[in-house]
């Protein structure tokens, strides 16, 4: 498997207990839920709910479980909850499946 549009992937580490942290960029108010590519090393999704009351937070944990084919408990934002850029753990699944998973997006 071959992931040079991602450059890199540093940025996404495996933690002992199994877990994936990754940095993801997070656009509320967009027109679309989409995973559009990468940006200063964080994962960018855009999402179409607005960042009111956790809203937004929430679209994205569900967004990002259902494209990974994992339950919305496998999503954790850890880090970042009031603003764009958040640190997410994700259980469940290994880096190489989460590689996998976004070059079939053509990430």
């Amino acid at each position: 498997m071959s992931y040079e549009k991602l450059g890199s992937t540093s940025y996404i580490r495996q933690k002992k207990d199994g877990r994936i942290l990754l940095n993801v960029l997070v656009l509320p108010g967009s027109s679309k839920n989409a995973i559009t590519g990468w940006h200063d090393n964080s994962l960018k999704i855009k999402i179409t709910a607005k960042p009111i009351k956790g809203e937004a937070n929430e679209e994205c944990r569900i967004f990002l479980a259902e494209s990974l084919n994992l339950p919305k408990s496998a999503i954790e934002i850890i880090s970042g909850v009031s603003s764009r850029r958040k640190r997410i753990a994700i259980h469940g699944i290994n880096k190489d499946e989460l590689l996998t998973s976004l070059a079939k997006r053509g990430l």
